[in-house]
């Protein structure tokens, strides 16, 4: 497990064995059972996630209905930004979607690791640009419709599909998961008549 770590970080930068082995002596293993509560709401997140199997959501509730900010896979590093930046908590819950194996790296050690090289604080960075990124994304797919939505997280993620639950998946995209069905039929629809008619 710990190569597959090593793996992720040197997609991006080029470590070191001295900085390899000071990260193994700041991460924890732990495994998830699928529905077990990672995060809870209420606490901080004071950790980075390293996800090496499985998957992982970030949700929260609100009225009786339950919405998905993020879906996590294989090879994400990634927090719930806003507690871990601000020690607060804002309710949300990480839990596991499937059986999951995580690194955990605590944010004093995040912290410490940034100040011992610049390898470290590049990659940090780099995650937290790509977290950045994402939520300006959600923002302006909000402003799509339902149907678009759905097509452009068809495109971009199409491995979710079979893995994640449509009520999930509905949740992310804002939609009730009767919407859902309805959209999913509508795209199905839409796929069939570009085969009677595709385009040159």
């Amino acid at each position: 497990m710990f190569d597959k770590l090593k793996q992720r970080f040197e997609r991006e930068v080029r470590l070191s064995e001295k900085d390899w082995s000071i990260l193994v002596q700041h991460v924890r293993y732990i495994e998830l059972q699928k529905n077990q509560i990672l995060l809870r709401p209420g606490e901080i997140a004071n950790y980075g996630i390293f996800l090496m199997e499985g998957i992982l959501r970030i949700c929260n509730h609100h009225e009786g209905r339950e919405y998905t900010r993020n879906i996590f896979t294989e090879g994400d590093f990634f927090t719930e930004s806003g507690s871990f930046f601000s020690n607060q908590s804002f309710g949300f819950q990480i839990d596991a979607l499937e059986d999951t194996k995580v690194f955990l790296l605590p944010k004093a050690s995040i912290q410490l690791l940034e100040n011992q090289s610049v390898e470290f604080s590049t990659f940090f960075r780099k995650q937290m640009e790509r977290a950045l990124v994402f939520l300006t994304k959600k923002v302006l797919e909000n402003q799509k419709t339902a149907l678009e939505r759905f097509l452009e997280f068809r495109k971009q993620r199409p491995s979710l599909l079979g893995r994640v639950p449509q009520y999930v998946l509905a949740s992310f995209l804002n939609i009730t998961p009767e919407a859902y069905s309805r959209i999913q039929k509508q795209a199905i629809e839409l796929d069939l008549d570009q085969e009677k008619d595709p385009k040159p």
